[in-house]
């Protein structure tokens, strides 16, 4: 009777438009359901809750023993993570760089990156990476220019007129050092024989700003028929290689570089003595390879650096510079070779006469014998293979050409080097 009853009720409220007594009956069992499920569920998480802490708190007293006893596999798994991380940049970077060289060449890629370190300078000048890194050498205005370099095209011909000014001052006149004689006044007077030895001729001449003080300005000349011009420029510009035959150089290091004109920045500590300081020098360096007139012309000359500055243990030369021209005698890969080296060194105080007089007699033939010995190991090494100077046409055209390529560069290729620097950011 009350089932029958509860259903007529059901029937009869649903008639009425009344929600129906069994639904609503159903909606609060389920809500109370769900309300004790969520109850429990809840009582469940904080039981758990309580037992992490509790092992938490148990633990923590046998904490340090077990990190002592498992050190050696946390250090384990740190290095391979460091590893992997590693790993994944170079080969990042390594992805990134041959890009570049698919898209732009060597010496392009070189120009690019050394104006990425300069805007990097600019934009955060507290970030200092490291010296190779980062610089802010302005090569525009540092740069030793092409009419500078053009100057010494004439070198040779006054090396001729120096070797025979004294056979033809003595041939006609017999006269000495000091003629005045046509021959002997006609250009540089200034420069006087000093050192002749088979191979080997020095001249000296007095530095115009450092009259009275004894500093001179000496001039070499010299022959090997054995070495070619490539060999004897690379056993010089090669710093590695000059590590291991140039006894005197303690330390020589490439700062900065402009590859598009063969130009660098270099570090320079010379042995001296063991009563006088070491001497360093930082200068800029530029090499021209001249096909039109078949000369090589290397000059360096003293500059400032922020990467370089001058240490209290050691002597910082801040007067120095030298060129020297080398000319082939046919080809500049064919032996036969003749060479002018001028140079000024201010060594920065007065040193005795009869040291100076050492490092000039001895110091620079000796250097000069090393560096033919050097030229003909850089031909062995190298074996049948051509000079990679062959490839470099650095005259002045050339020079210019590489200057318009880089400065004057189309929109879409000035936009794409934009977009590749920029993801120099993710390392």
């Amino acid at each position: 009777m009350r089932m029958s009853h509860f259903r007529y009720v059901s029937r009869t409220s649903s008639l009425l438009g009344l929600p129906s007594l069994f639904n609503v009956c159903k909606q609060k069992v389920g809500l109370g359901l769900l309300h004790m499920r969520s109850k429990v569920k809840n009582e469940k998480i904080h039981l758990a809750h309580n037992v992490l802490l509790l092992l938490f708190i148990n633990s923590r007293k046998s904490f340090p023993e077990m990190l002592k006893s498992h050190s050696v596999k946390i250090v384990h798994n740190c290095i391979q993570n460091c590893e992997y991380v590693l790993a994944h940049r170079v080969r990042r970077c390594q992805q990134i760089m041959c890009l570049y060289l698919k898209l732009w060449d060597s010496v392009s890629l070189r120009q690019m990156v050394n104006k990425f370190k300069l805007r990097l300078l600019l934009k955060r000048p507290f970030v200092l990476l490291s010296s190779g890194l980062i610089s802010s050498y302005d090569w525009n205005t540092e740069r030793i220019p092409d009419e500078d370099i053009l100057r010494y095209s004439a070198e040779m011909s006054l090396v001729e007129f120096l070797r025979h000014k004294r056979k033809a001052c003595l041939k006609d006149n017999g006269a000495s050092e000091n003629c005045n004689c046509p021959v002997c006044t006609a250009t540089d007077s200034e420069w006087q024989s000093f050192v002749e030895e088979d191979d080997i001729v020095v001249w000296k001449r007095e530095n115009s700003k450092h009259r009275g003080k004894g500093l001179y300005s000496y001039k070499m000349y010299a022959r090997y028929e054995d070495v070619t011009a490539y060999d004897f420029l690379e056993a010089q510009i090669d710093l590695d290689f000059r590590r291991s035959w140039d006894t005197h150089a303690v330390q020589l290091q490439l700062i900065d570089s402009e590859p598009a004109t063969n130009s660098d920045v270099i570090y320079w500590e010379t042995k001296w003595p063991k009563l006088f300081n070491n001497r360093d020098y930082v200068f800029k360096r530029r090499y021209r390879i001249d096909k039109k007139r078949n000369l090589i012309y290397l000059v360096n000359r003293i500059t400032e650096h922020p990467s370089c500055p001058p240490v209290p243990s050691k002597q910082r030369v801040s007067e120095y510079w030298s060129y020297m021209v080398i000319k082939p005698n046919t080809t500049f890969d064919e032996p036969g070779i003749e060479f002018s080296l001028t140079y000024f060194d201010n060594p920065g105080l007065n040193v005795p006469s009869s040291l100076t007089l050492w490092v000039t007699v001895t110091g620079m033939p000796d250097y000069l014998k090393k560096l033919r010995r050097a030229a003909l190991g850089v031909a062995e090494r190298r074996g049948d293979s051509p000079s990679p100077l062959a490839s470099r046409d650095s005259s002045v055209s050339a020079s210019n050409n590489i200057h318009t390529a880089l400065t004057e560069q189309s929109t879409p290729t000035a936009l794409l080097l934009e977009s590749l620097r920029a993801t120099l950011f993710l390392f």
